[in-house]
């Protein structure tokens, strides 16, 4: 290409002795000359890195559609996810994420960091269309996502931030730091995240990881708690729903606030109850 190019300027100077006083054409050729040499040099540089992106997020067809499936958007359950204790200071987390596979149980001390390779919709299970993901066998896995705190948030108060459910076991890593471990993938779980979160700007979460989660569902590979899940389809059995696959939300509670509240019916139909409250 190079040899083409210098041909070319050439012919440009030949053009010109012949338009133009000799002087005048070697000025403009050698300007053009310098000019085309230092943009094969720039051409041929190594180009400076971009930041990684994570694959953009994409609705999936699932094996089994129902006319529901392209009305779920990417802001899914924008509803409040607790009826009982309800606050009204809170933000859902719903929406796009990222998402990688792990190769194993030892990559949770090593977190990632974001964005992951792919975007991903929470809640979803990582086997579904709607995810964006649809992949099975899959054991090992991290979640990420970046949150900022609402300035209202400040002074006096708690941060919580809630899983109502993550299968079936999840690390959960808040700005690079390791937060808690939980397991079971039907229940949720509330953690205090208030010291470890940055008021001033954002937030990174990672389940397995900055806001990070690093999950791990064996399915029926180990004796779990799974339903009808199995790796093995057959007759009544059905794919895994693994990872993120119910709501992440953030609240705002007073630093003296009710954790559980537990009712016990009277039998004597008395209309009385005693209430049991867990600060």
């Amino acid at each position: 290409m190079p040899i083409l190019l210098y041909a070319h300027l050439c012919l440009v100077f030949l053009a010109l002795a012949v338009t133009a006083r000799p002087q005048d054409a070697y000025t403009i050729f050698t300007t053009v000359l310098v000019t085309a040499t230092k943009t094969i040099g720039d051409s041929n540089a190594t180009p400076a890195p971009s930041a990684h992106a994570a694959a953009p997020y994409q609705l999936l067809r699932p094996h089994l559609d129902t006319p529901w499936t392209d009305k779920v958007g990417t802001s899914p359950w924008p509803q409040y996810p607790r009826p009982q204790l309800r606050r009204e200071p809170w933000r859902s987390l719903n929406g796009i994420w990222t998402y990688q596979a792990a190769q194993g149980a030892e990559d949770v001390k090593s977190p990632p960091r974001l964005p992951l390779r792919q975007e991903v919709l929470i809640p979803s299970c990582i086997e579904s269309g709607i995810s964006g993901i649809m992949t099975e066998g899959v054991t090992h896995m991290w979640f990420g996502t970046t949150f900022t705190i609402p300035l209202e948030w400040r002074g006096g108060k708690r941060v919580l931030l809630n899983f109502e459910a993550v299968d079936y076991e999840a690390t959960v890593f808040i700005n690079g730091v390791q937060l808690a471990f939980h397991r079971g993938g039907y229940f949720r779980f509330s953690l205090d995240v208030t010291e470890k979160i940055n008021f001033d700007g954002p937030n990174e979460l990672q389940v397995g990881q900055s806001r990070k989660v690093f999950v791990f569902d064996p399915t029926d590979d180990q004796s779990i708690p799974q339903g009808k899940q199995t790796k093995r389809l057959s007759h009544i059995f059905y794919t895994p729903c693994s990872g993120i696959w119910q709501t992440v939300w953030l609240e705002s509670a007073s630093n003296n606030h009710i954790k559980s509240l537990d009712l016990t019916a009277n039998m004597n139909g008395d209309g009385k109850s005693d209430g049991l409250m867990t600060p």
